[in-house]
């Protein structure tokens, strides 16, 4: 800040920091990167690609190209563009969204949307056939892109399933459709890669980071580009005079610094090996949920993990989850009132359901403590005490190194199936 505490990249202009963090992330990528353009959040990031393809397409003289495919419980933002892409019912009541040059390809859950018996690669196969007749339904000639989240986050979690990708793949070359890889959630480790593409193996045309690209110290997004589409805007900036697109705080000196400064601590620190160490203790006892008669379905990769809660259960079985706790513990369990609701403990296991929670609808936390903990953190690592979690906390995973105490939370959000 001392040294430069503002600088635009108007007009061709730039500055250290800037040039530095595009030359760190096109060195990272897994793709070749041409060009790097920041803003500062996922929002305008994603608004950006929209922009900049349908840029590119009236540069190639295929002014016709501007759908943009999305998928079903996608999130991608929250400004009107990346709202639109946004494929979640808050984000579009009484917004007036989204806006008409959308179109939704299904989401990508298998638990909730595979046929009965279907496997996870015959899945996968539909869904690229699927997506191949809403192609056609449009005209290929019509659409710009298709953007993806790696995995959807927002709208539960979901990871792909087995094959997923490369049939999108397939589909969208048959085309010569881009594909969009909206690394927001999923950058910088998340699954033990750089990139989720990279851990789910496909390749995009263009890519958008933020959150994890600074640690959320300051803000600050970026856009990575293929060297074809770079070239593409830079030659038609130079017919239309200018490249009209920007933000005043694009690239700020501060916020590229830190985020170079985050990198390099990654690196240093050698995240993606911790993430590695770690994750199989992490999905083994995450595995473990699946005996839970309340869990439907659990699942991760590296250190994400999605878990799904049955409000009800097959017919016979005891359908509300406090009952169902309660038949479980067979008297052995403890009855404890606190000001967010009641909590049944067995073992070493708390489950919580929110006193205000909607009948339709579940909101609980489960606490692992005890052994769990040494599993999740390594060797020693001592036990913590049993600790609930509030209530209303977001999704995170909770694993510090030495940590005297420590509890491994995971928490659930779900509604009814």
């Amino acid at each position: 800040m001392r040294k430069l505490p503002f600088g635009h990249l108007f007009a061709g202009k730039s500055h250290e920091p800037a040039i530095a963090l595009a030359e760190k992330l096109k060195e990272i990528a897994p793709f070749q990167v041409g060009k790097v353009f920041f803003a500062n959040s996922g929002s305008e990031a994603n608004d950006t690609q929209i922009k900049l393809f349908w840029y590119a397409n009236n540069a190639r003289g295929e002014s016709g190209r501007k759908t943009i495919i999305s998928r079903e419980k996608a999130y991608h933002g929250v400004t009107i563009a990346a709202a639109s892409l946004t494929k979640l019912p808050a984000n579009h009541r009484s917004f007036d969204l989204p806006l008409d040059f959308v179109r939704f390809a299904e989401s990508p859950h298998h638990y909730r949307n595979a046929l009965p018996e279907e496997s996870e690669e015959d899945f996968s196969a539909r869904l690229a056939d699927s997506l191949d007749g809403l192609i056609q339904r449009e005209g290929p000639e019509t659409v710009a892109a298709m953007i993806v989240e790696p995995i959807q986050g927002a709208g539960g979690v979901l990871l792909p399933p087995k094959g997923y990708f490369a049939r999108i793949e397939e589909v969208l070359a048959r085309y010569g459709i881009p594909l969009i890889d909206d690394e927001v959630i999923t950058g910088f480790g998340r699954t033990g890669n750089w990139f989720a593409c990279t851990t789910y193996d496909f390749r995009p045309a263009s890519m958008t980071l933020a959150k994890a690209l600074s640690s959320a110290y300051l803000p600050i997004s970026a856009v990575l580009i293929s060297p074809e589409l770079g070239q593409l805007i830079e030659e038609e900036s130079g017919r239309v005079g200018t490249f009209g697109h920007g933000y005043t705080y694009t690239g700020h000196p501060v916020a590229a610094a830190v985020a170079l400064k985050t990198i390099e601590i990654y690196q240093e620190r050698d995240i993606l090996g911790r993430v590695r160490s770690v994750s199989p203790r992490f999905l083994g006892r995450l595995a473990r949920l699946h005996d839970h008669p309340l869990v439907g379905e659990a699942a991760g990769i590296g250190l994400s993990e999605r878990s799904k809660l049955l409000p009800t259960r097959p017919a016979g079985q005891i359908s509300h989850p406090r009952r169902q706790l309660r038949q479980r513990s067979a008297g052995s369990s403890r009855k404890r009132e606190s000001s967010h609701g009641r909590c049944w403990a067995t073992e070493s296991v708390f489950v919580r359901r929110s006193s205000s929670a909607r009948p339709r609808s579940t909101r609980c936390s489960i606490v692992l403590n005890g052994d769990s903990t040494a599993d999740l953190i390594g060797p020693g690592a001592k036990p913590g005490r049993r600790r609930r979690a509030r209530n209303q906390r977001p999704a995170r995973f909770f694993a510090r190194r030495g940590a005297k105490t420590a509890s491994f939370a995971l928490f659930f959000a779900s509604s009814c199936c």
